[in-house]
């Protein structure tokens, strides 16, 4: 498909959830197309967490509403043996061909065929060394290089980074976020310096989890979009909405954004903006 990105163009969602997020979306994909029609977005990326079960219809839908579609998903990565514990890091990996698309679903299958019952699927560095021709990856938030740098350890982050870097060379992205998460705003200008000093483009993203409300609604309307968004969580996680307990892992601030929304939030970073649309001119 053929959709003419200009430069009047400035902006490009990277990381929407869909509905087939079961986890924690509650996007349906023909309310999220007409949503971007009103944005005035170009195209779009779904990255559904572990799976590409909305391709065929996201594909077909964007298709026909002139928005180019862009194909992902948001992957774990496995801790590789020596490393404490059983944790998990998030990286986000975007279709930039026909190849890369093969490779994605070869990554995905295979977390999810090669897990043990005691832990979630995650993909295998090893995995990554085999199959990332024709694959875009982001590096941000959640990710071993952001624990890394909120652990004050630059030298292991530059270390990390330089070897995403190295894997997959040209392809290789910082994502910057600004979601109101726990320590998430505090990683953003050590990313930007990290993505300058080792020659890697940024992009901005907002993980979208749910939509804005309709134009002119109140902002107790706003707040029931998220709440509706946190019932779904608490109905995958088998908590109640009451539970003190629980941990809260969103905020409202992940909805859909305008371009002109994203453009205020990182107005001291514009590249990361612009960016977004030079790296949807790759896929």
């Amino acid at each position: 498909m053929t959709v003419n990105l200009t430069p009047a163009h400035t902006y490009v969602p990277l990381r929407i959830h869909s509905e087939y997020s079961m986890v924690d979306s509650t996007i349906r994909l023909d309310q999220l197309l007409k949503q971007v029609k009103a944005f005035g977005l170009p195209a779009i990326a779904i990255t559904d967490e572990l799976n590409l079960f909305a391709l065929v219809k996201f594909f077909k839908a964007a298709e026909s509403a002139g928005i180019k579609p862009i194909i992902g998903a948001d992957c774990w990565l496995r801790a590789e043996a020596g490393e404490a514990g059983a944790q998990r890091f998030r990286f986000t990996l975007l279709c930039q061909n026909r190849t890369g698309y093969l490779n994605l679903c070869k990554l995905l299958s295979r977390a999810w065929m090669q897990r043990s019952k005691a832990v979630e699927p995650a993909i295998a560095w090893p995995w990554l060394l085999e199959a990332n021709e024709g694959l875009i990856v982001l590096i941000g938030y959640r990710s071993d290089v952001a624990q890394a740098l909120a652990a004050g350890q630059d030298r292991s982050a530059d270390t990390l980074m330089r070897r995403w870097r190295d894997t997959f060379n040209d392809r290789c992205y910082v994502e910057l976020s600004r979601c109101g998460r726990t320590g998430e705003n505090d990683l953003v200008q050590p990313f930007a310096a990290l993505s300058l000093a080792l020659g890697l483009p940024c992009v901005a993203t907002n993980e979208a989890v749910f939509l804005p409300a309709a134009e002119g609604a109140t902002s107790d309307a706003e707040m029931d979009e998220f709440t509706a968004h946190e019932a779904r969580v608490c109905i995958h996680e088998g908590y109640v909405m009451s539970d003190a307990s629980r941990e809260k892992r969103h905020t409202p601030a992940q909805e859909l954004l305008s371009g002109a929304a994203m453009a205020a939030r990182f107005s001291d970073i514009p590249v990361a903006i612009e960016n977004t649309l030079e790296l949807a001119k790759r896929c």
